[in-house]
This record gives C-alpha cells, sequence and structure tokens, in this order.
C-alpha cells in the first residue's frame, strides 16, 4: 500500500473523527515507573486437555474460552470451552472456499468481540469475517469484507470505517486505515529516541517491535514494546504520555542483539488485553537465557492511564486471556506430555 494524500471524502471523514478523539492541548508526559511485587497464584480449576489442539492465541467470550489453533494444523481454528468449569464444548471453524468455511490466513490475534458473536481478521490480515454463535456451534455471518490490499499487523478497529495497525516500514510506527479508500492510509507516531545505530529501516521496525490495543471507548491507543521497557499512549495521533519502568533487566544496545536473540538482552511486554475497566499485559523483564529456563512470567494490571494497579505470578505460559468481566485469568500450558488449561482467579 503506498502511501498517498487522503481523497477529499477520505479527509473530512478521518480529520472529523479524529477533531473529536485528538486532545491538541496536551503536551506529552513523561514519566518513570516501579512494578509492584507481585501476588503468588494458584488454579482454582483445570482441565486436562485430551481433545486435538495446537494454539498460538486464546481469547474469552462472556461465558466460553476460545483456543485459536493454528491455520496450518489441518483442525478446526477454534476450540472452545466453557469458562466456567473449562469443559470442552467443541469445535468450530474450518478453512475453505465453502459458505460455512473461512480463507485462509486467519490472523489469530485479531478478535473482535460483537454483541452475539465475533469478527475475525480473514483473507491473509486483509478481510473481516463476522460469525455468530448459534447454540452449540459457530455459523458465518455473510461475506468476508475486504479491508486492504495488504497484510496488517495488529490490527485495532477505531469505528466502523478506521483501523489503525503498524506499518512494516516507512517512516512512522502506525497506520490510520479507512476501508472505504484502502489505498490512503495516514501515518504517525514518531519512533522513541534510541542510541542505536540502525543499519536499515526494517532494523528499526525490530528494534521497536510492539502491540497495541484501544481502549473500550476508542479514545487512546496504549502501545507496548517489546524490547524496551516502554509504554506509550496516543490520543487519535497525538502522542500524550510515555512511561518508562524501571526493569532488571537490560535492554538491546544494538539491532544485533535483537536479531541474534542474544541470551543477554532483556523481554519486556506481550500481548495487552483490555478487560472492563483495565488493561491487562503480559510482563517479562527476562533475558532470553531465562526465558528458556521457564521462570514466572507477571501479569499486570493497569487503569487506562498506564498506572500499574496489581502485579500477578502466573507461572510460565505465553497463551493466555482473561475474562470479559476481568475476574478471571486462563492460560493454556504443556507439562511434559500433557497439555492443561488453567483457570485463575484476579
Amino acid at each position: 500500500m503506498n502511501k498517498k494524500s487522503l481523497t477529499a471524502s477520505a479527509v473530512v471523514c478521518t480529520l472529523g473523527v479524529l477533531s473529536m478523539i485528538t486532545l491538541f492541548s496536551c503536551k506529552k508526559q513523561e514519566q518513570s515507573m516501579l512494578i509492584p511485587s507481585s501476588r503468588s497464584m494458584s488454579p482454582v480449576v483445570q482441565h486436562e486437555v485430551k481433545e486435538l489442539v495446537n494454539p498460538v492465541a486464546m481469547h474469552a467470550y462472556k461465558d466460553k474460552v476460545v483456543l485459536f489453533n493454528s491455520s496450518s494444523s489441518r483442525i478446526p481454528l477454534l476450540s472452545v470451552y466453557d469458562g466456567r468449569s473449562l469443559e470442552y464444548l467443541y469445535s468450530a471453524i474450518v478453512q475453505g472456499r465453502g459458505a460455512q468455511e473461512v480463507s485462509n490466513g486467519v490472523n489469530p490475534y485479531y478478535f473482535e468481540k460483537t454483541d452475539n458473536g465475533f469478527i475475525l481478521n480473514t483473507r491473509d490480515h486483509m478481510a473481516l469475517t463476522e460469525f455468530v454463535w448459534k447454540g452449540d456451534s459457530i455459523w458465518k455471518k455473510g461475506r468476508e469484507t475486504l479491508i486492504s490490499h495488504e497484510a496488517l499487523n495488529s490490527l485495532n478497529r477505531l469505528n466502523d470505517s478506521l483501523f489503525v495497525f503498524n506499518r512494516m516500514g516507512g517512516e512512522k510506527l502506525f497506520g490510520l486505515l479507512n476501508r472505504f479508500h484502502p489505498d490512503n492510509v495516514t501515518e504517525f507516531g514518531n519512533y522513541p529516541k534510541a542510541h542505536v545505530n540502525f543499519r536499515k529501516p526494517e532494523d528499526r521496525k525490530n528494534y521497536y517491535a510492539n502491540q497495541a490495543v484501544l481502549t473500550d471507548a476508542g479514545h487512546r491507543m496504549l502501545v507496548f514494546y517489546q524490547f524496551v521497557p516502554l509504554m506509550q499512549i496516543y490520543e487519535g495521533t497525538k502522542l500524550v504520555k510515555e512511561i518508562k519502568y524501571q526493569a532488571r533487566t537490560s535492554q538491546a544496545t544494538s539491532i544485533d542483539d535483537i536479531n541474534s536473540q542474544s541470551a543477554e538482552i532483556g523481554l519486556y511486554f506481550y500481548s495487552p488485553k483490555v478487560a472492563g475497566d483495565h488493561i491487562y499485559v503480559m510482563y517479562m523483564d527476562k533475558t532470553a537465557k531465562e526465558m528458556g529456563e521457564s521462570m514466572s512470567l507477571h501479569l499486570l494490571k493497569m487503569d487506562f492511564d498506564g498506572k500499574v494497579l496489581c502485579s500477578y505470578d502466573v507461572g510460565f505460559s505465553m497463551i493466555w486471556t482473561v475474562s470479559d468481566d476481568g475476574q478471571f485469568y486462563y492460560t493454556y500450558r504443556e507439562d511434559g506430555n500433557t497439555s492443561w488449561i488453567d483457570c485463575l482467579q484476579l
């Protein structure tokens, strides 16, 4: 997708929304923050996974927990469980060209909830497909909607027509896309300052790998960085706050540290999620070597200003989610030849 000036109609639509959500009078705040001590937790319910799964992500929807299986595993994409008992209910959605099938290239991390179902990012991350719950099954609702001509990374919906995503190249971090004008993208977000020598544009993108979430009202976007202990808050396209967390480990000092996955560099934030009035994010602050030794990770509970309200010691798992009301934490883990889904009360 080439960067172009927006058409007149797209400008009116885009700026009309941005004028409502952007607080231009704000000056960027910079803060330093400590992570509080973690509370230990134990599972309240466990389920031994005997059904065939190959999960890469996990999502919660009201009274259900959904494992999202790898699209290359030739099994249904979703495995559905009861959110309280963790009893296995059924599997659903297969890839193909049939009326109730979904096209290839489904994004396992985009799970947009609706009143009676959810929307997935399909067709190599370029389209949206809606599904509804029907009894003990899931049905595809209508045809998929193409919103872009190239794959969208870390997609977030701002409203019916506008989406924010991570730019894979270019001078800015993010892109603002109007799905009715997919060839026109507004770029925003400067890279944080770094004393690192980037030899090529993709080096900077890799160094500042991040994941972003929008608050429920869509007024704020919180950005979490993987290789830097940093969180940023945007209102509209304006950066208004930056929080640097005091980490135990040392961050990468060169792109070679990132490319080689050096055992000495720190890894920090992973997979932020919104539940109710809070954001939950996995905080590592561990080196690659320590991660390989399966040390415990910390689940942070934050308000929408980035203040850490609580830290939980949740063991080691990269596949997890939080219930819609923020009361329960779910995780998928493997212990030898046995797989488990655990439920812990927050």
